[in-house]
């Protein structure tokens, strides 16, 4: 089979996204993981966990690289609803942030 130029590249955009897709979905998956370890160690109760955007930095001031930011949902007494950010550098965990809460 002679495989033309375009073929080629349809090939490799497939691949890559393909490999995006892959990559996306294992992140997000580390990312419920953290929330219902999280959620389960502070006592409340996990409800869900979505991604919410991703950034790429460019500037000196903040680590080159590209972010990705999860909300995820809890409740503390089953009626009540709070959200809190997980945040990943590439695929790496860097930081989980929990809203005030007042009693």
């Amino acid at each position: 089979m002679d495989m033309g130029l375009p073929q080629i590249i349809f090939l490799m955009l497939l691949c890559t996204a393909t490999a995006w897709y892959w990559l996306e979905k294992k992140i997000e998956n580390h990312a419920i993981k953290i929330a219902r370890k999280a959620c389960k160690k502070q006592n409340v109760k996990y409800i869900q966990c979505i991604k919410y955007r991703s950034k790429i930095y460019l500037k000196p001031s903040y680590q080159f690289g590209l972010y990705h930011e999860y909300l995820f949902e809890f409740s503390e007494r089953g009626f009540d609803k709070f959200q809190g950010h997980i945040i990943f550098k590439g695929q790496h965990f860097k930081s989980i942030h929990w809203p005030a809460m007042n009693d």
